[in-house]
């Protein structure tokens, strides 16, 4: 019975172990092309022969073909939809002739045309209904013949003024798999999955500097090129009008030698070409596998563009060459595609963390080992500590911190740019030095080794990946290709405790990986310990009684987003870190920075910033700003503290509370000799809501208390004294932000309430209403109209009839030119508050009715007590404007109700104005002329004497573009 029973579990493995391996097949796919190309208007015309044989065991009623090039024929295209929300907006204004894609395209299956339906309304993946089914290893041919205009380069493929590039230039049968079809349209950001093919190429063309994914055959003569390649995913080619092609022998380790074909205007670079890739071969060879093919082309796009691009056989790079810069960088980076993504023909949309995190993860490598650097650290050094984590490592965490992060395995639909970069390059690359950490890297390099040469010139996953480390490893790796990849690569352990002769260690969320804990001794013996993942607590022994400090992950491998509470009885020093550095964990930062500052009221103000986190944005953060006013002679600054709680909902990201304070000067008296200070204190708390990162959305809702007090002078006979002016005011406000590049929006709102005792006692109050709606509608790259809609109303307020308007009588009265002295809660930074004649009156405040005509206390022209509603308009000239001088045009149309005198009624007026602008920094500092104004306006400055030039007014906004606001929530 027994031996039975073994006999049918032997005979059931067999059975499940060729099932599995039956799972796996792959087409066959042969190309013959036939294309001439016409240089003077980049078309190609061409003829395209594909055998297909079906090695599956399915029979197919429907055949998938990819357009790839109509995704520049049309503007409502997933990769146009994508190139906005990346802010890449040049093809959506393309002109007709700078687009792209197939003409008098004509497909025949078995001789017999065929009908094209889009896909899901892509024009670039189309497919046709089979006349009869296409059975199990059945051979068939489709016939194509077409025009391709190829579009102006704004991706990979297309031209520029002297080079052409033909990258997916012909139909291309979609991946049919185990999983079946795989259509899918072009997008830049998430590449491709093609179909391992054999190719006969017979390119014309007039140029003598053509480069291809292999060398051309013997037959080749003059213009006639004949090609020839087998097992690629894809065949390329470059064609230049200003660039040359030189010849050189690469040697790989085991004496083969490559043939190189290097496209360049530079002999220099061309020299460096050589030695670069010579050098990372023979680095590359023994860790991952023979290099794939016997030739590699590279084209050289020179030294001021910033990409690199692979294709088998083929790639392009870029950059200025020398020790920091990416000429190198992209040839390894491109060298190492030609494994992972050209031979080992990977699902590219789908899990682009496989083949660009192994290349990103052995390009690491190289340059630490031979190079001895981090190249993006390098060019960041000015904001790295000494021996830091590599910058783009610690930005990823920071992402993470914020709650800003994805799963690896996300949908490129749903992936915002910058988490894309993260989970396709940077996480992996981290995730697979852990992982080499963990199993040893030899036997990581064994087990790249074996799955490169099982899967060459196939179509590996994850899962093919995780068996080969496995059966090299001995150890299960659920942890690293369930967890970390699809549900949370980020997560947080914490060191609590030694207790007994164990470590107290605490899992505290996110995934639950294995980790390593460094354990060292009084006399310097250190001893390392890995100990599985683990949700709870866990006590781990320690390795022996001497041992009374430890720590987690000492080497900073991990994703491990919080590394201040991996360690006990470590030091952690404070250290005092000047200007601005990325935070790192194994120090207490004390950031500190001079400043100088100015207002009219205090005069120069000299003074130390300190604050205790930069970027990645801690939990609990604080800065202090004290300053000396040289004229005032008083100690002034600010200081605020915040802590954000994350809440693990899915409607809202974290919860912050923050206190601020400030105090300066806001009025100086000459004559008495004495300035009069403000304080002003704000706790507020804030619920920052989570939106999906792909809307390209923010939003929060806030309460906030601000307490002031007022000092202003009492006189006593001949003498005066200091008194104070109490009061608070309540907000509840609301902000939406929208970050769509066609389009951006801000939707800004809140309710105001304030109770307050006017300077002859009387008790007031007022309830108000503020909204701002702004939206941009660009034109062009980089060239918008700018709306900016503003209103103001008074659901109550005692004092709706008071005709005084400067806090004396009637607080919190709206204005449409918004200045220092109708700040009244001192939410902004002016240089004068009184604008009464002084220096730097002329500044303008972010809020109000954004009117750009100052004129001071002395006139109540745009203020109100009742209502008030603005339009701002602004605009790019049509024509390209030099970036020292970004000229603009401004107009400003407002109405408000207000009262002349206490007996007469409520009336309303109207008023304009407008002129030329220069706006820095998206706004942070704007510099106004107006120039044609409403008669009540003109009057004022025919009133005052002022001219034109004297008109001229600027806005600094330090508010909205805080840079601690920016470190905690920015993600776009």
């Amino acid at each position: 019975m027994y031996r039975y029973l073994f006999i049918k579990l032997i005979l059931l493995l067999v059975i499940n172990s060729n099932e599995a391996n039956a799972q796996y097949f792959q087409q066959d796919v042969s190309y013959q092309i036939t294309a001439s190309q016409d240089t003077s208007n980049h078309t190609i015309t061409a003829m395209c022969d594909i055998t297909y044989t079906n090695n599956s065991s399915n029979e197919l009623d429907t055949f998938f073909l990819h357009l790839w090039a109509n995704a520049f024929s049309d503007k409502l295209s997933a990769f146009n939809h994508q190139a906005i929300r990346m802010g890449q907006l040049e093809f959506y204004f393309a002109k007709e002739k700078e687009m792209g894609g197939y003409n008098n395209l004509e497909v025949t299956f078995q001789g017999r045309n065929v009908t094209l339906y889009s896909w899901k309304g892509n024009t670039d993946v189309v497919y046709f209904l089979l006349p009869k089914k296409l059975q199990p290893s059945e051979t068939v041919e489709i016939k194509t013949k077409y025009n391709l205009k190829l579009p102006q380069k704004v991706s990979r493929m297309g031209y520029t003024r002297y080079d052409d590039f033909l990258m997916y230039w012909y139909p291309s049968p979609a991946v049919y798999d185990a999983k079946g079809w795989h259509p899918m349209p072009y997008l830049n950001m998430g590449e491709t999955y093609m179909e391992v093919a054999d190719f006969e190429v017979d390119f014309n063309s007039p140029l003598e500097s053509v480069i291809a994914s292999v060398l051309p055959d013997e037959n080749s003569k003059g213009s006639q090129r004949f090609y020839k390649a087998h097992d690629v995913i894809d065949f390329a080619i470059a064609t230049s009008t200003n660039k040359n092609v030189r010849l050189h022998p690469l040697r790989s380790k085991k004496g083969k030698e490559i043939d190189l074909q290097i496209m360049t205007r530079y002999l220099k670079r061309d020299s460096s070409t050589v030695v670069y890739l010579q050098k990372a071969l023979e680095y590359f060879e023994p860790l991952i596998g023979d290099f794939p093919y016997s030739s590699l082309a590279v084209m050289d796009k020179g030294k001021k563009s910033t990409s690199g691009m692979e294709y088998p056989g083929l790639i392009t790079v870029s950059g200025m060459d020398d020790a920091s810069e990416d000429f190198e960088y992209y040839l390894v980076h491109e060298l190492l595609h030609q494994w992972f993504y050209s031979a080992l023909a990977f699902n590219q949309r789908d899990f682009a963390w496989l083949d660009e995190g192994l290349t990103t993860y052995y390009q690491q490598r190289y340059y630490k080992e031979i190079k001895g650097v981090d190249h993006y650290s390098t060019k960041g050094k000015f904001v790295m500590h000494e021996g830091q984590q590599p910058i783009l490592h610690t930005v990823a965490r920071a992402q993470a911190c914020r709650h800003y992060h994805l799963p690896l395995n996300t949908d490129v639909s749903k992936v915002n740019p910058i988490n894309y970069g993260f989970n396709a390059y940077e996480i992996p690359a981290r995730m697979f030095a852990y992982l080499a950490d963990y199993v040893g890297h030899r036997k990581f390099d064994t087990a790249i080794q074996a799955f490169y040469s099982k899967w060459k010139d196939n179509h590996p996953g994850p899962q093919d990946l995780k068996k080969a480390m496995e059966e090299v490893s001995n150890k299960n790796l659920n942890w690293f290709f369930d967890d970390l990849i699809n549900r949370d690569w980020s997560y947080d352990y914490e060191v609590k405790r030694i207790d007994n002769g164990k470590l107290e260690v605490e899992h505290k969320h996110g995934s639950t990986p294995p980790y390593k804990i460094t354990f060292s001794s009084k006399d310097g013996q250190t001893k390392e310990v890995w100990v599985e993942g683990h949700e709870g607590i866990e006590l781990i022994p320690l390795p022996g009684e001497e041992y009374i400090r430890a720590i987690i992950d000492e080497n900073g491998l991990s994703m491990d987003i919080n590394t201040n509470n991996n360690s006990i009885n470590v030091k952690r020093p404070i250290k005092l870190v000047p200007g601005i550095k990325l935070d790192d964990g194994r120090y207490r930062e004390l950031y500190f920075l001079p400043t100088v500052s100015y207002n009219t009221s205090d005069g120069g103000m000299l003074g130390l910033a300190l604050y205790n986190s930069s970027f990645p944005s801690k939990k609990l953060k604080w800065a202090l700003s004290p300053a000396y006013g040289v004229n005032s002679s008083k100690p002034v600054g600010e200081a605020w503290i915040s802590y954000d709680h994350y809440l693990k909902s899915e409607k809202i990201r974290k919860l912050q509370y923050k206190i601020n304070a400030k105090s300066y000067s806001f009025r100086n008296s000459e004559t008495l000799e004495s300035a009069l200070r403000y304080t002003r204190f704000s706790p507020h708390v804030s619920l920052h809501f989570k939106h999906q990162l792909n809307e390209q959305l923010y939003s929060k809702v806030y309460l906030k208390t601000i307490f002031l007090n007022e000092e202003k002078f009492v006189f006593n006979d001949e003498d005066f004294s200091i008194g104070n002016d109490q009061s608070s005011i309540l907000r509840l406000g609301y902000e939406r932000y929208n970050f769509w590049n066609l389009g951006p929006s801000e939707f800004i709102t809140n309710l105001e309430y304030q109770p307050y005792t006017n300077s002859i006692g009387e008790r007031h109050h007022y309830l108000k209403l503020n909204a701002e709606y702004y939206k941009s509608f660009a034109y062009s790259p980089g060239r918008s109209v700018d709306f900016r809609f503003w209103a103001s109303y008074f659901i109550s307020n005692s004092q709706r009839e008071s005709s005084n308007y400067d806090g004396t009588f009637a607080r919190g009265a709206s204005a449409l030119i918004y200045q220092g002295f109708n700040d009244y809660a001192y939410d902004g930074y002016f240089f004068n508050r009184a604008n009464q004649g002084a220096s730097l009156d002329n500044q303008i405040g972010y809020q109000g009715g954004g009117f750009k005509t100052p004129f001071g206390s002395q006139y109540s022209i745009g203020q109100t007590n009742d209502f008030a509603i603005a339009l701002n308009l602004k605009s790019n000239l049509p024509i390209k404007a030099p970036r020292f001088f970004p000229l603009k045009l401004f107009l400003d149309v407002g109405y408000f109700r207000s009262k002349e005198t206490v007996e007469s009624e409520l009336e309303g007026t109207s008023i304009y104005s407008g002129g030329v602008m220069l706006e820095y920094g998206e706004g942070a500092f704007c510099v106004y002329l107006p120039l044609i104004n409403s008669q009540a306006i003109s009057d004022i400055y025919e009133i005052e004497g002022i001219g034109t030039l004297g008109r001229v007014s600027f806005k600094i906004d330090l508010i909205r573009f805080n840079p601690w606001d920016i470190a905690e929530d920015f993600s776009f």
